[in-house]
């Protein structure tokens, strides 16, 4: 069973501000050590349920933060920018990050193991686990996920909507300049596509037109 680990790195042991996920600060390369802590921990635990191969996909900011020196020896990983789907594209079954993450995650993948690795204080400030608890429960967790592994089917439907409610009104215009989006609110846009194929490409438009219009003080 081949299994893809989607690693993002705002919900990874220890982070609580930017400055602890962007790349090249001191911050970042501290982070990034319990970043890799929580993705070798899957990894042992999906290789401890059966798995016969792990791919870990980084997939934060530049795509090139997990060292590869440090990573399981038994996984492989896809590094660096740019890649059609960005992050994702298969059904899941582990989730990993603070607790409302986890409480969002039962909304789409019920059943689905969920490690909170820090409960959220405020924005920028969370109650952390030491990351040898963290990679304890995220390895056991991800051993029980393996349970589900090939047997949670892809969802199916004949649309699919995506809404994306950011934190500045002039973020909301930059994106429903991408066809087929729309606003919806003063900071909401939305749009609907045929398949999840086309949604995860349209979502990537958008994120990329969000990011060109933020101010560097203000967002």
């Amino acid at each position: 069973m081949k299994i893809l680990i989607s690693a993002d790195m705002e919900g990874a042991t220890g982070v609580t501000w930017p400055a602890d996920v962007e790349p090249g600060t001191e911050q970042w390369q501290r982070c990034r050590r319990m970043f890799t802590s929580d993705v070798n921990a899957a990894v042992a635990g999906f290789f401890d349920g059966g798995a016969t191969a792990v791919i870990v996909n980084d997939a934060h900011a530049t795509m090139r933060n997990l060292p590869l020196e440090e990573l399981d020896a038994r996984a492989v990983m896809l590094t660096g920018r740019h890649k059609e789907l960005s992050m994702v594209g298969v059904p899941v079954v582990l989730v990993t990050g603070d607790d409302r993450t986890c409480t969002d995650a039962a909304g789409y993948g019920p059943g689905v193991p969920a490690v909170a690795v820090k409960d959220c204080v405020s924005r920028y400030a969370a109650v952390c686990r030491p990351p040898e608890v963290t990679a304890a429960a995220i390895r056991s967790a991800a051993k029980q996920g393996m349970t589900l592994a090939g047997r949670v089917a892809p969802v199916r439907a004949d649309r699919f909507r995506v809404e994306v409610e950011v934190d500045a009104a002039q973020l909301a215009q930059a994106a429903a300049i991408v066809p087929t989006v729309r606003r919806t609110g003063e900071r909401v846009v939305a749009f609907e596509s045929a398949s999840a194929f086309d949604l995860v490409r349209c979502f990537k438009v958008v994120c990329t037109m969000i990011s060109s219009a933020m101010e560097q003080h203000y967002g």
